[in-house]
């Protein structure tokens, strides 16, 4: 991807358009080393679209109020940054 799009919130994001959305949930990134971010991809590939914010839990809240994805907690062989999935 040539270029990031940062959103304040997922309802900005057309998820209807995606095969199979989710938003990956990571707290303090390599590439965001203070901060927490929420990645959509579509069918497990990486899109250009991230919320930041200062921890996972604004991130979880504004995700669990404007869609219907389910969340999935981290496993055991995902990294440690990763908080979980909406699915």
């Amino acid at each position: 991807m040539a270029y990031t799009v940062e959103v304040k919130s997922i309802r900005e994001v057309d998820l209807s358009i995606l095969q199979f959305p989710q938003v990956a949930v990571y707290n303090r990134p390599e590439d965001y080393p203070d901060k927490a971010v929420a990645r959509v991809f579509d069918n497990g590939q990486p899109t250009n679209i991230i919320m930041v914010a200062d921890n996972p839990d604004d991130l979880r809240w504004d995700i669990r109020k404007y869609t219907n994805l389910v969340w999935c907690p981290r496993g055991k062989e995902d990294v440690l940054s990763l908080v979980g999935v909406y699915l």
